[in-house]
């Protein structure tokens, strides 16, 4: 049955660069048109005292200026506040305040549900298991703090007096756990699109660069995509020998894509050798030479 939502832009950088055409379709259909809550429970708490004034919401606070540089007008800075509060800062608090691990959670399954669209998207050739890699690397501990790290986030952090003592500032987990903590924010103040174009603004640069580093570590699957889109069936690895004393035998194998043999490899283990076959392919094509000349097949004809 059709839907009764048009479907999103086809291109997703369409959704960080301007405000969506139409309704997102299914069932993330309402979350673009306004901002969230997350309900009584765990709706904006009022925030102890602090040892500095300029930590509470209004003029010049660090959240006006944290928002400012996120990129996003937050409609209820407190979600903000609630996203840069560790539990250490909770927990010493006399009048009970939220920290920042549900928005975590949150935010976590919207960081990851955008890397995947933002992967599939630009490279629609690529199979799920490279994805799959490739969006966890995107999502790792060490790539958040990264990006937190750019944001600065750091020093807009609150947190207890132990954290304080012991660099909790600069730790990878508390600088990835309060950026998927903002995520969340962002998702609850403005909605999926606002959450989509902050995060497609974070991951649009570094999305090559992951699949490349992916590619480089694993020739042997990059080499098999490349194949199987020429030929519709993946390249055949042959072990043919080994060699070298028993206490440091190495295998030799044979990659072919049918009859035709592409190259040879050595490794010690029948793995390594395959991969060092593929990698071997790959630098042949790196300098210049066609995979359809090695696979035998015809040359694409240039472009008009």
């Amino acid at each position: 049955m059709a839907s009764d939502h048009p479907g999103p832009p086809r291109d997703p950088r369409d959704w960080s660069s301007g405000p969506l055409s139409g309704p997102l379709s299914g069932p993330l259909g309402g979350l673009a048109s306004g901002p969230l809550s997350e309900g009584p429970e765990d709706g904006p708490q009022r925030v102890g005292p602090t040892s500095d004034p300029s930590d509470q919401p209004g003029q010049g606070s660090r959240e006006e200026l944290l928002a400012a540089r996120l990129g996003h007008a937050f409609a209820d800075l407190a979600l903000l506040r609630r996203a840069l509060t560790h539990k250490s800062f909770a927990n010493e608090q006399a009048e009970a305040i939220k920290d920042n691990e549900r928005l975590e959670f949150l935010g976590d399954a919207v960081f990851s549900l955008v890397a995947g669209h933002l992967l599939m998207s630009r490279f629609p050739e690529v199979d799920e298991g490279t994805l799959s890699k490739a969006r966890s690397a995107l999502v790792s501990t060490g790539a958040l703090a990264d990006l937190a790290m750019e944001l600065e986030l750091g020093g807009a952090l609150l947190l207890g007096k132990g954290e304080e003592r012991t660099g909790g500032r600069s730790k990878p987990s508390i600088l990835a756990d309060a950026l998927e903590a903002i995520v969340a924010a962002i998702y609850l103040d403005g909605g999926f699109e606002a959450a989509f174009g902050f995060i497609s603004r974070l991951l649009e640069p570094r999305l090559g660069p992951a699949l490349q580093e992916l590619r480089d570590r694993d020739p042997k699957t990059h080499l098999q995509e490349r194949i199987q889109a020429l030929t519709k069936r993946p390249p055949s690895y042959r072990l043919t020998g080994t060699t070298g004393p028993e206490h440091e035998l190495r295998f030799v194998v044979c990659l072919q894509s049918g009859d035709r043999v592409l190259a040879k490899g050595e490794g010690r283990t029948k793995k390594e050798a395959e991969q060092d076959a593929a990698a071997r392919v790959l630098e042949r094509l790196r300098k210049g030479e066609s995979l359809e000349a090695l696979l035998g097949l015809p040359e694409p004809l240039p472009e008009a």
